[in-house]
């Protein structure tokens, strides 16, 4: 527990915020304004498309789908309530996390 007024430790800067980290993406390489050390969250769809909403992160022209990693096993160290935060259609409960 933080004293009044204390600060949160931060977690040590690590190999993941190296400049020169490179994707195995290669639209990811460079990218302007999310480079593999910023990568965006979001509720995507396929274009003219009424089902459901997914969440995902983008990199690059790529967009990793959380709910197909989820079921497939591929987040098989997330906690429960990650994976089940992962299959919903909005970014909330992720967020909340």
């Amino acid at each position: 527990m933080l004293e009044p007024g204390a600060l949160p430790r931060m977690n040590p800067i690590d190999d993941t915020h190296d400049a020169a980290l490179q994707s195995w993406v290669e639209s990811a390489n460079g990218h302007p304004d999310f480079p593999i050390q910023n990568l965006p969250f979001a509720a995507f769809r396929r274009t003219i498309s009424s089902v459901e909403f997914r969440i995902g992160v983008a990199i690059g022209d790529r967009i990793v789908d959380l709910r197909a990693a989820a079921n497939a096993g591929v987040l098989e160290a997330a906690s429960p309530s990650t994976l089940a935060a992962c299959r919903q259609s909005c970014l909330n409960g992720l967020m909340a996390l």
